[in-house]
């Protein structure tokens, strides 16, 4: 489940896939702690976790090459589409994945934020707008090189 997945050639020729994430003034869904808890509104930290969705969770954690809590802030939705790009990179034969953010016009306040968080639990200083980040060494193996960028189209833009 991902906005956009385009499959493209570098410079040299070489494979890469693309995963784009469209967003306007909607946030990344749940945090990992609430979305583990289940579906409800609003869940309870001092709820058990599902066993389905800490099995879902350890699956996405040994693709990002990193042990993610049950309790951890991150936001599932930028997991699951950093891992989706992963794995499409590796299916294809990809030499390397991009996971794209395009945010269109005004951004939910904690958007940026968010996606920072993601790059510094993976070893990262966090996002700047239009600056790719990375190599992120992701995937079970540790060998799909993945950047990640945030492209924030400003108002003017739109109407060009």
């Amino acid at each position: 489940m991902t906005d956009l997945m385009a499959y493209g050639q570098n410079a040299n020729g070489d494979h890469i896939v693309i995963a784009v994430e469209g967003k306007a003034d909607e946030p990344f869904a749940s945090p990992v702690w609430a979305w583990v808890r289940g579906d409800k509104s609003n869940p309870s930290r001092g709820a058990p976790p599902r066993r389905t969705r800490l099995r879902r969770l350890e699956f996405l954690s040994k693709h990002l090459a990193k042990a993610i809590s049950s309790d951890s802030e991150l936001r599932y939705q930028l997991l699951h589409r950093t891992v989706s790009a992963v794995l499409e990179a590796q299916l294809h034969g990809a030499v390397a994945a991009l996971v794209l953010v395009h945010s269109f016009g005004p951004d939910a306040p904690n958007n940026l934020a968010d996606f920072s968080a993601l790059l510094c639990e993976l070893g990262g200083r966090g996002a700047t707008k239009g600056v790719i980040a990375g190599p992120y060494n992701l995937g079970e193996l540790h060998d799909m090189p993945t950047y990640f960028l945030w492209w924030q189209q400003t108002v003017s833009s739109q109407a060009a």
